[in-house]
C-alpha cells in the first residue's frame, strides 16, 4: 500500500508560505503537518523518524553523529589568548552597534572585523618579531584570529537565511575552536612529560648538592666517576620510581634536610602522576599497540561467531599476555645489564651475584619493591637512572590495564547480550516510551541501547532533558520559527572571558 509522504520540518522551511522576509505562517502549515502550535493541548512532535535507507551510515542518527564529530575534528586550533581576544572584540562591536543581545553581532560587522584583522596581519608579517616567533613556533594572535574569522564568515554564509543575519560568537567560540597552549613545548603529551622529568632531574642535584650540600645524596668517592651530581640523579630515579634501594638517602641528622627530603618525596609523587599521565596520552601508547598486534598474531583475530565465554577467555588471555610480555622483556634487559656491569666489579662482588640473583634484582626493580638486601653495583647507577623510570612506567601502565579487566569483561557481556536480541514484544515494551504505540523509532532504539550497553545512565540524560525543556518551553520541541533571543549580560561574558579552565592553564 502506498502511503502519502510525511511532511517534515525541512519541507516546511523550504516550501512554507513566506511573508516579507520568507517567514513561515504557522497556522497554514504546521497544523496541516500534525505539528501542534504553542498553546495546544498536545505538544508532542509526531514525526515517526523511520529509516529511509537500510545502508549503514545513512540514518538520521548516524548522519547527526558524523556531522557533530566532523565539526569537532575540524575545529580551529588557537591559543586561549586568541579565544579571549575574539570575545572582547565581538563584545565591543555588540555594545557599539547596540546589538539586541551581547552574545551576537551583525554579519556585516563580522566581515568588517575579518577584513580589518587581515590588514593588521599583513602588517605584522613584515616585522622581525613575527619571523622570530614563527621560527620558535609561537603563534601569532592576529594570524590565528584571522583563521577563526575566516571560518566564522564561511560558516555564516553557508547557514545564512533571511530570518537570522547574526553571528553568535559565544557559541562559535566554544564549539568551533579548540584551545592549545601558547608554549610550543606544552602542545604534545610526550614533550610535556619530558619537560617535567627534565625539570625534576635538574632540580634534584641543585637542591641536594648545591643548596643543602647533603652528602647522603651527593655521595663523593675518589676515583668513582658516578658520584656527586650523578649520584643525585640516581637518587632522583630511585625516588621517582619508588624503588628505594636504600643505598642513597637524605642525611637524617639535620632537621632542615629531613624536612626538604619529605617535601621532595611528596613532590616526586606529583611529578610521577603528571608526567606519566601526559606520556600515556602521547606516542608511548604505540608500545601498547605493538604488544597487542604481536599477541593477536599468536592467538588469532577475534571471530564474530565466538561464544560469550570464548570472547571473555580471549580478552583475559590478551591482558595477561601483555603483562607477561612486558615483565619478561623488561626483566631480561635488567638481567643482561646487571651481568654486563658485573664484569667491571670486584671478584668478591661478582661472587655474590649469579644469574638467579641478577634476575631477583631485576624483579624487585621492575616491581618497584627494592628490598635493598643486595649490594649495589656502583658503576650501574647511570643505567638505573633510565631503567628505573622506564620500567616503572611500562609496568604501571600494564598493571593498570589488568585493573580495568573486570570492567572490560562486563562490557563484553553487555554487548554480546544486546547483540543477540531479536524483535519481540519484550524488546518493544522495554525500548519504547510511555505511548506504547507498538513501534520503536531510531532515536528511541538509540537511547535505550546506549542505556543497556552502559554507555550512558539516567543521571546523564536528566540534565540534557532539563536543557531541552528549557529551550523547548511549552511547545514541546525546538523550532526554527520560534528562535528565542536569550539576553546575555556583559557580566556573563566577562565571566566567560575570565574563566580559568584547564585549557587556559596549559
Amino acid at each position: 500500500t502506498n502511503t502519502p509522504p510525511t511532511t517534515t520540518m525541512a519541507d516546511l522551511l523550504k516550501d512554507g508560505s513566506k511573508g516579507s522576509k520568507g517567514s513561515l505562517k504557522e497556522d497554514d502549515h504546521i497544523l496541516e503537518a500534525g505539528i501542534p502550535s504553542v498553546g495546544t493541548t498536545n505538544s508532542r512532535f509526531d514525526a515517526d523518524h523511520r529509516l529511509t535507507s537500510t545502508v549503514r551510515g545513512e540514518s538520521e542518527c548516524e548522519n547527526l553523529a558524523h556531522r557533530i564529530e566532523k565539526r569537532q575534528e575540524e575545529r580551529v586550533v588557537i591559543t586561549f589568548d586568541v579565544r579571549v581576544l575574539l570575545m572582547k572584540r565581538c563584545r565591543k562591536i555588540a555594545i557599539e552597534s547596540k546589538s539586541p543581545s551581547l552574545s551576537k553581532i551583525d554579519i556585516n560587522d563580522l566581515i568588517h572585523l575579518r577584513d580589518e584583522t587581515k590588514r593588521l596581519n599583513i602588517l605584522e608579517q613584515a616585522t622581525p618579531k613575527y619571523k622570530v616567533k614563527k621560527l620558535l613556533r609561537f603563534r601569532n594572535q592576529d594570524e590565528q584570529l584571522l583563521l577563526v574569522l575566516d571560518r566564522a564568515v564561511a560558516l555564516v554564509q553557508v547557514e545564512q537565511n533571511d530570518s537570522d543575519n547574526w553571528f553568535h560568537y559565544m557559541d562559535f567560540n566554544m564549539y568551533y575552536t579548540k584551545v592549545e597552549s601558547k608554549w610550543p613545548w606544552m602542545r604534545n603529551g610526550a614533550s610535556v612529560a619530558l619537560m617535567y622529568l627534565f625539570l625534576f632531574y635538574l632540580t634534584t642535584p641543585i637542591l641536594f648538592c648545591t643548596i643543602l650540600e647533603d652528602e647522603g645524596v651527593c655521595q663523593k668517592e675518589e676515583g668513582k666517576p658516578y658520584s656527586g651530581w650523578m649520584s643525585a640523579l640516581y637518587f632522583a630515579s630511585t625516588t621517582l620510581s619508588t624503588v628505594g634501594y636504600g643505598d642513597v638517602s637524605v642525611t637524617k641528622g639535620e632537621t632542615h634536610k629531613v624536612f626538604f627530603g619529605m617535601m621532595y618525596m611528596i613532590f616526586s609523587n606529583i611529578i610521577l602522576i603528571v608526567a606519566f599521565s601526559a606520556a600515556a596520552d602521547s606516542g608511548f601508547s604505540v608500545f601498547d599497540r605493538f604488544q597487542e598486534q604481536v599477541i593477536m598474531r599468536v592467538i588469532g583475530k577475534p571471530n564474530n561467531d565466538e561464544l560469550l565465554y570464548q570472547k571473555i577467555r580471549r580478552l583475559k588471555f590478551l591482558r595477561i599476555s601483555q603483562i607477561v610480555f612486558v615483565f619478561i622483556f623488561l626483566n631480561l634487559i635488567g638481567v643482561f645489564a646487571n651481568r654486563l656491569f658485573l664484569l667491571g666489579e670486584s671478584k668478591e662482588l661478582q661472587a655474590q651475584y649469579n644469574w638467579m640473583t641478577s634476575f631477583y634484582w631485576a624483579v624487585q626493580t621492575t616491581t618497584t619493591i627494592g628490598y635493598g638486601d643486595l649490594p649495589p653495583l656502583f658503576n650501574m647507577r647511570w643505567f638505573n637512572i633510565f631503567y628505573l623510570v622506564l620500567s616503572t612506567y611500562f609496568v604501571g601502565s600494564t598493571l593498570g590495564g589488568l585493573a580495568s579487566l573486570q570492567t572490560e569483561v562486563e562490557e563484553v557481556r553487555r554487548k554480546t547480550a544486546w547483540g543477540r536480541r531479536e524483535t519481540s514484544r519484550s524488546l518493544i515494551d522495554e525500548m519504547q516510551p510511555e505511548e506504547h504505540d507498538g513501534k520503536i523509532d531510531q532515536y528511541e532504539f538509540l537511547v535505550a541501547s546506549l542505556l543497556q550497553l552502559g554507555k550512558i545512565t539516567a543521571a546523564d540524560i536528566e540534565p540534557v532533558m532539563d536543557k531541552f525543556r528549557d529551550l523547548a518551553g511549552t511547545a514541546g520541541f525546538i523550532s526554527a520559527m520560534e528562535v528565542k533571543e536569550t539576553e546575555v549580560t556583559e557580566e556573563q561574558i566577562e565571566n566567560v572571558i575570565n574563566a580559568g579552565n584547564e585549557e587556559a592553564a596549559m
